[in-house]
């Protein structure tokens, strides 16, 4: 089992089709052992597809990471469309991009950056983007909604 930084959070990376049956108990197991679930990009999943799976995850520990290119349709209407559900809700405690290469990179995630301002505000920007990722490389606490 390998922590983020050594820490206590796992980076969690469900199916994009399908879906994990009891993902909440799943989460909340890893939480008991001392583990706090970081679920990566999860408006990319099926899973959260259904309503109130994002939140009940959330609600027993997890940790969801926006993938902010989803907020400019890089990943599709559905993708978008659940990263600005889920944003509004307060469900998001961290942002990253899915950056497998620097292709592209100049245009799309200066956009994203701009439309995660523009929808959580310069304080969200901040939290998603440099206040809880540099939280969680120091073994803090996260800075929640």
């Amino acid at each position: 089992r390998r922590t983020i930084h050594g820490g206590r959070h796992v980076l969690v990376e469900l199916p994009y089709v399908g879906s994990v049956p009891n993902l909440p108990d799943l989460c909340f197991k890893l939480k008991l052992k001392g583990h706090t679930p970081v679920i990566a990009h999860p408006e990319r999943c099926a899973q959260f597809e259904t309503k109130g799976q994002a939140q009940a995850a959330a609600r027993v520990g997890a940790v969801l990471q926006l993938d902010i290119g989803a907020l400019i349709g890089r990943y599709g209407k559905t993708a978008r469309r659940l990263s600005l559900e889920f944003l509004e809700e307060g469900l998001y405690a961290i942002g990253a991009t899915d950056l497998h290469s620097p292709v592209g990179a100049l245009d799309w995630v200066g956009r994203s950056l701009t439309e995660l301002s523009r929808e959580a505000g310069k304080e969200g920007l901040l939290r998603l983007m440099q206040t809880n990722p540099q939280a969680i490389l120091a073994g803090e606490e996260l800075e929640l909604p």
